[in-house]
């Protein structure tokens, strides 16, 4: 049972907006790592956040947890299957986004992933999930062409910024590694469509068993990751002598990450996959405010902060058009 008959139109719309708060904020958490392993911080983040989920479902729905995804798997595995396959892919594009970040800065890199992932995400979602009555194609085509937009003026802020820098980053490797990143990123995408139950697919899992079922499979790579190639120091001894800041940090961000994730599965229970994923994306304007705010742009040239906003305001405009 998907838990949203009491769910306004408006209210689902809130509860994008604001899971996309979440999911744009706990990636600032990168900033305060200093050199902790990313992997072993992952590894941390997914763990909290897979007794997280597993817990509060289990409170929820008691047994009938295990006995939906039991009673889904044999009416049609593929539900169950595609789930877990697409957790363990979001896990791998995790890696990506944040080893772009350490590269870029939060305030470029959001643009550019989230408007790959979009362009990526939507197509899943128009072809597999469906577009409800309410959403014409042109207005989604309008909405594309509009983000699009944003990453041009993401990278004219970049290539402004850059000429203040010693670090010199190819901007092409960039989008390379964005397209892969948030192709595989697009996974969320993916599964929301197939496998989530919505006023378009009435046959799926329900939030929490949907949740439960992605995070273990998003675990377990991050786990057969860490345990292929470790930290210098060793996995256990990293994790172990870890300030307990880290620790806090890897609860918080677990927290704010799939607590986004089970607010957005409501959401999408009653907008469809193809309005919420392009609403859940605004995620990436609290992601460059945090950069903005941390001093990403300090010293920059006016028209990299022109770039900028430029960038934002088209993000913004294309983001409210889907509404």
């Amino acid at each position: 049972m998907n838990t949203l008959v009491n769910i306004s139109y408006n209210q689902a719309i809130f509860i994008t907006l604001f899971s996309a708060f979440l999911w744009g904020t706990w990636p600032i958490s990168q900033k305060f790592l200093n050199k902790y392993p990313m992997k072993a911080f992952f590894l941390e983040v997914f763990f909290f956040s897979l007794i997280f989920v597993w817990l509060l479902s289990f409170i929820v729905k008691k047994n009938a947890l295990i006995e939906e995804i039991q009673q889904v798997f044999l009416l049609n595995p593929s539900l169950v299957i595609v789930t877990g396959v697409c957790g363990f892919l979001f896990s791998v594009s995790m890696i990506l986004n944040f080893y772009i970040i350490s590269l870029i800065g939060l305030t470029i890199s959001q643009p550019i992933q989230q408007t790959i992932g979009l362009l990526v995400g939507a197509t899943f979602t128009v072809v597999i999930g469906g577009t409800p009555p309410n959403l014409s194609i042109i207005r989604l085509i309008i909405c594309l062409s509009l983000l699009i937009f944003s990453i041009f003026f993401a990278y004219l802020s970049h290539k402004s910024k850059q000429k203040l820098s010693n670090k010199d980053v190819k901007f092409h490797r960039i989008i390379l590694l964005s397209v892969l990143g948030s192709a595989v990123g697009s996974s969320y995408a993916f599964s929301i469509s197939y496998s989530l139950k919505t006023i378009l697919n009435p046959n799926g899992l329900s939030v929490l068993s949907f949740t439960s079922i992605f995070v273990l499979g998003a675990f377990i790579f991050m786990l057969i990751l860490n345990l292929i190639k470790p930290p210098k120091a060793g996995l256990f001894k990293t994790i172990k002598n870890a300030n307990y800041k880290i620790h806090l940090l890897s609860l918080i961000a677990a927290l704010f990450h799939y607590g986004g994730n089970m607010l957005h599965c409501l959401s999408t229970g009653l907008l469809s996959a193809v309005v919420s994923w392009p609403l859940g994306l605004t995620s990436g304007l609290w992601t460059q405010l945090g950069g903005f705010l941390l001093g990403e742009f300090k010293n920059a040239k006016k028209s990299s902060y022109v770039f900028w906003a430029l960038s934002i305001i088209f993000y913004i405009i294309g983001a409210r058009i889907i509404i």
